[in-house]
């Protein structure tokens, strides 16, 4: 129980404990005037012949057969270096992608890969009310997701995401009424597509026909998605029932592909990500993909979802993404020994507790590891959020130097002209009993899933907070901070050296290539396109203000205050509708330091290149002070610096430098256009 996450309340069961809907596939209900259901052709069969079995494998190796062609597709097309992109679109968005939703209805031994009847995540929606999320699993690893709005009389408004296989999705309706809803009618009104695949959208022309009610199909307005009714771009809203949707455009898998977000009370938002985002820190393949759209996509979700929104993606990815992620932060571990352990062991628990769940032998049994909420997301799976923080610490740097570059130049001088329902009550679960339904497990709206159930300590803190709770000196609340204070330090970095901190990494200067590519992603707004089929970026005016609020929901409040006044100071274009083009603040960022010199003075900007030149780029002071003789030597051995004689006055500190050092001069090193100078000291002395 403790390794089931989100679904802690389950226990064991046996065949005799088993639910009736879950010891077999479940029973078909065919639509009026329709013919037999597929389901009824593969639940029970008692006294079927013994060739059947013959059969029904030899249906299974046809299907592994036709799935193989698929694979050697792929496998051919990736041994190209843009094919890839050709063949994986031929695969899946031609109706040649169908083969496989139609072999594994007919031919599947167990037509859900994961147990689902009885489990249901509980939402707190923003009106106030309460709406339930069932997992439907599909095909081999998919997942479409119901959603109900609990509080609105019978029958209830619902939707449905992504589903592939209509008669799967059919079959399973009468198990979740009868279990969650005593019962009671759906109305399923709205089909919700993430992009245009067989595995996503292949339901969306046989589910209106067994479900009349469904009115309305929405997909991406780039995917030309199967019997759409209503195309969607970013920021549109949609409702059903008390549901209130919000559209993001996350393109890369392909083109028109979206993400649904089901608002949430108090931030906790569920977000449909399809092959957008899968928990465990993956992506699905690049089919589509133009450079920087991923992580733009990534900062898309941070910033309009927020860490309390939970991850419903489109497959069962989690298991095999925790091991590429663990894989990897273990080869980081081997360059960086004094990487803080808490990240790793807290992926190795996320990866064991995925493993266990869907460890059992009968499919029908396995347990879920959706949901995720995207603050665990983001902590289990940092090396794929790198190189977005990375980003944005590189454009900090980059406008921190732009101030030292000088104030004088200012922005408008580079600027063109502005031309669940909550569990039922005693009695709702005696009935349930009474009539042989399994009780609901439900996940509250309070709670939320935690990928990773092991909690570690050091030993040094464990043994002092069991001795002080053995000895009466802790108990009660001060016991529990204690215990969380423990917890966080594992996440705070080992030393390196004995008795010294190990060292903040420096990001080095980006080009203004790079700087070009940077402000892509994290300037211009997620309903502009950066992909092939965009205009000229560089003239695109963006918003500065913009620019900051993602720069602070990346790397904090306090971090950004710097490149903010840095911002501010250079104009008043933050303030213009018109903004300003992303080539011109590429230009402006960069400003003088193009070079790595500062013209007023011909003194060299410090190079971040070698440790010397980081630790003199790191640290400036206000003041002038004294550089040791060893530090002096090595700047001048390596090149990075010169003594310009105006910059070394006879008197104040440097005479006194002078005094104790005689022919060895003292540097004092001109940072600015202004007549503002520093110098940087070095602890040379634990080298």
């Amino acid at each position: 129980r403790a390794l089931c996450g989100a679904w802690a309340p389950l226990a064991p069961r046996d065949a005799s404990s088993r639910p009736a809907t879950l010891a077999r596939p479940l029973p078909a209900v065919p639509p009026p005037g329709a013919g037999p259901a597929r389901g009824a052709a593969r639940s029970g069969r008692p006294g079927r012949v013994a060739g059947a079995d013959l059969v029904e494998h030899l249906a299974c190796a046809a299907e592994s057969a036709a799935i193989a062609w698929c694979t050697l597709g792929v496998t051919v097309a990736s041994s190209f270096k843009q094919d890839l992109q050709v063949g994986g679109r031929a695969l899946y968005s031609l109706p040649l992608g169908k083969i496989h939703v139609w072999l594994h209805g007919r031919c599947s031994i167990e037509p859900y890969h994961s147990r689902f009847v009885d489990l249901r995540v509980e939402v707190k929606t923003a009106s106030g009310g309460l709406a339930a999320v069932h997992l439907i699993p599909l095909l081999a690893d998919n997942y479409a997701y119901l959603v109900v709005d609990t509080e609105s009389p019978a029958p209830h408004p619902a939707c449905i995401i992504d589903p592939c296989d209509a008669h799967a999705v059919w079959d399973a309706l009468p198990a979740l009424r009868r279990v969650h809803y005593e019962g009671r009618e759906l109305d399923l009104q709205a089909i919700l597509t993430t992009h245009k695949h067989w595995d996503h959208q292949g339901g969306n022309a046989d589910l209106p026909v067994l479900m009349p009610g469904i009115r309305r199909i929405y997909g991406g307005v780039e995917d030309c998605v199967l019997g759409c009714t209503d195309f969607v771009s970013h920021g549109d809203a949609i409702n059903v029932g008390n549901l209130a949707w919000t559209v993001m455009a996350l393109p890369g898998h392909t083109r028109g592909s979206v993400a649904y977000c089901l608002q949430g009370a108090e931030g906790r938002h569920c977000l449909m990500t399809g092959d957008a985002l899968f928990c465990g820190g993956q992506c699905g393949a690049p089919f589509e993909q133009c450079q920087g759209e991923d992580q733009r996509n990534l900062l898309t979700i941070l910033r309009e979802s927020g860490p309390k929104t939970l991850l419903f993606p489109g497959h069962e990815y989690t298991a095999r993404c925790l091991e590429v992620a663990y894989q990897g932060l273990l080869s980081r571990m081997e360059e960086t020994p004094g990487m803080a352990p808490g990240g790793v062991l807290a992926l190795a628990a996320a990866y064991y507790a995925s493993l266990h769940r869907r460890a059992h032998v009968s499919a029908s049994e396995r347990l879920p590891t959706v949901p995720i909420s995207l603050e665990e997301e983001r902590r289990l799976c940092s090396l794929m959020w790198e190189p977005l923080v990375r980003s944005a610490e590189q454009l900090l740097v980059a406008l921190v130097a732009r101030e030292a570059a000088g104030e004088s130049e200012r922005m408008e001088d580079h600027l063109d002209e502005v031309s669940c329902v909550s569990s039922a009550g005693s009695a709702a679960r005696e009935s349930h009993q009474n009539v042989g339904v399994p009780v609901p497990i439900v996940l509250p709206h309070d709670r939320t899933p935690c990928a990773s159930p092991i909690v570690a300590f050091y030993r040094r803190d464990f043994d002092r907070i069991c001795a002080d709770l053995e000895s009466g000196r802790l108990s009660g609340a001060a016991a529990a901070t204690e215990l969380r204070i423990a917890h966080r330090r594992l996440a705070e970095e080992l030393s390196s050296e004995p008795g010294e901190p190990s060292e903040r990494k420096q990001h080095e200067m980006p080009s203004k290539a790079e700087l070009s590519r940077i402000l892509r992603v994290l300037a211009i707004p997620p309903q502009v396109s950066i992909g092939r089929e965009s205009a000229d970026l560089d003239a695109l005016r963006v918003q500065p203000e913009r620019l900051l609020a993602n720069l602070r929901v990346l790397c904090g409040d306090e971090r950004v205050a710097k490149a903010a006044e840095v911002l501010r100071a250079g104009g008043s274009a933050g303030d213009s509708e018109a903004g300003v083009s992303l080539a011109q603040l590429a230009e402006w960022i960069a400003g003088l330091r193009g070079a790595s010199r500062d013209e007023s003075s011909g003194v060299p900007a410090p190079s971040s290149s070698t440790m010397l030149g980081r630790e003199l780029s790191g640290a400036v002071v206000p003041q002038p002070l004294e550089l040791p003789p060893l530090l002096l030597a090595l700047a001048l051995a390596e090149g990075l610096l010169h003594l310009p004689t105006a910059a070394c006055p006879g008197g104040g500190v440097v005479g006194e430098a002078l005094a104790r050092h005689p022919g060895m001069p003292t540097l004092c090193v001109c940072w600015s256009r202004t007549t503002t100078t520093a110098c940087a000291e070095w602890r040379w002395q634990r080298r």
